[in-house]
């Protein structure tokens, strides 16, 4: 906003809020990063590309007794089998990879079908 002040009119609360939990949570953008790459590992794999509004699709979560966290979720355009043999290689990677493996502090990440609006949009 202080780089493009025509952007000063927009809704950034989600964004404001999503920081907020990174920093709560010490949450780093190469932390997401990483797991954003393992994400397209396994899109490679299946020879499926994005599609949607990958923005709508983050949640900051606030759960009653637990810490918050950062909730996102890609829409893809296949079927909920394969969504679900995506998150499982998903977390396979996760393990193997990730620090600790588990996903960082804070963050959860996970493939979706996508709904019809957001095929409308993607195109």
């Amino acid at each position: 906003q202080r780089t493009w002040p025509e952007l000063k009119g927009l809704d950034f609360s989600l964004l404001e809020r999503a920081v907020g939990v990174m920093r709560e949570r010490n949450l780093t953008d190469d932390a997401i990063v990483a797991v954003l790459a393992l994400m397209g590992e396994v899109q490679r794999e299946h020879g499926i590309m994005f599609s949607g509004q990958f923005v709508t699709n983050l949640k900051v979560m606030r759960p009653p007794e637990e810490p918050p966290y950062l909730y996102f979720a890609m829409p893809l355009a296949t079927t909920v089998a394969e969504i679900h043999a995506m998150n499982r290689e998903l977390a396979k990677l996760v393990v193997r990879k990730v620090p600790h493996g588990a996903f960082p502090d804070g963050l959860v990440m996970s493939f979706e079908k996508a709904t019809a609006a957001e095929l409308r949009a993607a195109a």
